[in-house]
């Protein structure tokens, strides 16, 4: 038998055109950001848009960096123009804007592993540094660093230039493959290590 109208619609669930659009992402998630073209073009979509609840804002040592980087999302958004869903990312000294779909998640434990691993690195690099006849200037000390599935360094190279010289940048290469950087909390990743010295 048919239900009467009436009971059929105060049997339907109902409607809930308020609800939170599902995301991929959340605030406080880590994800790695393999390039910075992807960035330029989430900025470019988004134009003069205020859609993000963090406002972006760069520091050029930080943008300089931005590929291989690990960030942590500081905003998630659905109404930004051009992308379903766009992130804020605080990559050091800056927050920018990168579409969801350009980023993947990786371990949260990746990021503090990173810090480790700095603190590790900074006297061996400041010590090539402290070799090179242009030992006065400042620049970049700035690697990539790939790790196997099961954290072991399986690759090291130098990213970008160096106003110290090429043998300060091999110096920096060797220092990092000598240190047995422990990968595991950033297992199968390639991650950009930088310091400004």
């Amino acid at each position: 038998m048919t239900p009467p109208p009436d009971a059929a619609i105060a049997a339907a669930p109902d409607a809930t055109p308020d609800a939170a659009p599902v995301t991929t992402y959340r605030v406080g998630d880590v994800v790695s950001v393999r390039s910075h073209n992807d960035i330029y073009d989430t900025e470019q979509a988004i134009g003069g848009a205020r859609c993000l609840a963090v406002e972006p804002h760069e520091d050029w040592h930080s943008t300089a960096v931005l590929d291989f980087a690990v960030a942590t999302v500081v905003a998630v958004s659905t109404t930004c123009p051009g992308n379903p869903e766009t992130l804020a990312i605080d990559v050091g000294n800056s927050v920018v804007p990168i579409r969801a779909a350009a980023v993947r998640p990786i371990a949260a434990a990746c990021l503090p592993a990173m810090s480790v691993m700095y603190d590790a690195l900074i006297p061996a690099w400041t010590a090539c540094v402290a070799k090179s006849p242009w030992k006065g200037s400042s620049d970049i000390a700035d690697v990539t660093v790939r790790f196997t599935a099961a954290g072991v360094v399986d690759d090291v190279s130098y990213y970008g230039t160096t106003g110290w010289g090429e043998k300060a940048a091999l110096c920096i290469i060797k220092a990092t493959k000598r240190a047995k950087l422990d990968g595991r909390a950033c297992a199968g990743e390639t991650i950009r290590l930088t310091s400004w010295l």
